[in-house]
């Protein structure tokens, strides 16, 4: 069961680090390549995205970016 709550608060900023991240992710890179393409490690590219998906409300990568398209905060 997937959960999309729609409790993101606007107000909520990313971190430039963390909005670096959602346009990887939202291009399609994994975890392995927004590692390489960005210079850090792989977990911590796992702990940006747990942080992404928190603020955004939503437990998985896929509504992660249903609803940063939606909501047009990222140009990938």
């Amino acid at each position: 069961m997937t959960n999309e709550t729609g409790s993101h608060d606007p107000g909520t900023q990313l971190t430039a680090r963390e909005h670096d991240v959602c346009v990887l992710v939202c291009k399609g890179l994994t975890n392995k390549e927004v590692a390489r393409e960005l210079g850090i490690g792989a977990r911590t590219v796992e702990d940006h995205r747990l942080n992404l998906m928190k603020k955004y409300g939503v437990d998985n990568v896929v509504l992660l970016v249903r609803k940063v398209y939606r909501l047009d905060e990222v140009q990938a």
